[in-house]
């Protein structure tokens, strides 16, 4: 399982597990607030770029796409001031309007992280007795906890995309965020997910017992996230 894997660093598990993660998982930001857009010079787009790629970028909040939206740990790290803190982040897919996009990263970042987080922690156990417990609780649990995120940064762009269908020319946005919390905290969150999980069970032996903490290790999901993100 994830756990075992990533406590010997190595295994074929890990990379599938990793490449099906597109996340990045997460929060609350206005799109109004955004600043210092980068206009490229449309009349320069070319219909043979258009043929070459799926999409070009037309505007987008910043010069250049950051670095925190794929590797956000990585992108935590290089701030000296955000020590002992874990980072996430959240892009949403192609949508008609940036205000929509934003909307539903809004909407949707917090729950996508917490399956995230859960998906790590329960595959292998699909046949233990409080799985269904935890992939639905324990969901709803770290959704909650994870209100707390601080709102890191925001990025936007605008694509235009090539219908290779009807050959029409469509232009849409994304929305990405970045959000932190503390390690410590989402320690203690965990910590408090194994006392859930334990309660829940009425006939529960000390073997089960030792077997939720196991699985429900936040050192072992920490180890994983900061290798890959």
């Amino acid at each position: 399982m994830m756990r075992k894997i990533y406590r010997q660093y190595t295994s074929e598990r890990k990379n599938h597990f990793a490449l099906e993660i597109v996340y990045a998982l997460i929060f609350a930001t206005s799109c109004s607030g955004l600043t210092g857009g980068f206009q490229a010079d449309q009349d320069k787009v070319s219909s043979q770029k258009l043929a070459r790629e799926d999409f070009i970028i037309l505007n987008r909040s910043q010069e250049k796409r950051p670095l925190w939206i794929s590797h956000p740990q990585k992108f935590g790290k290089l701030k000296t001031d955000n020590s002992g803190r874990l980072f996430f982040s959240f892009e949403t897919t192609p949508k008609i309007k940036k205000e929509m996009a934003c909307n539903i990263a809004r909407a949707y970042a917090r729950e996508d992280l917490s399956r995230f987080i859960i998906r790590f922690f329960t595959e292998g156990e699909e046949d233990r007795a409080w799985n269904e417990f935890l992939v639905t609780q324990g969901h709803e649990f770290l959704r909650d906890f994870l209100k707390s995120s601080r709102l890191m940064r925001t990025y936007w762009e605008q694509r235009r995309y090539r219908n290779d269908y009807d050959d029409n020319e469509s232009i849409s946005y994304t929305c990405a965020l970045l959000i932190s919390i503390r390690e410590v905290e989402f320690k203690k969150a965990i910590l408090e997910l194994q006392n859930r999980v334990i309660k829940h069970l009425n006939d529960i032996k000390a073997q089960d017992i030792q077997q939720i903490q196991k699985v429900l290790d936040a050192q072992s999901f920490l180890l994983f996230y900061k290798m890959n993100f």
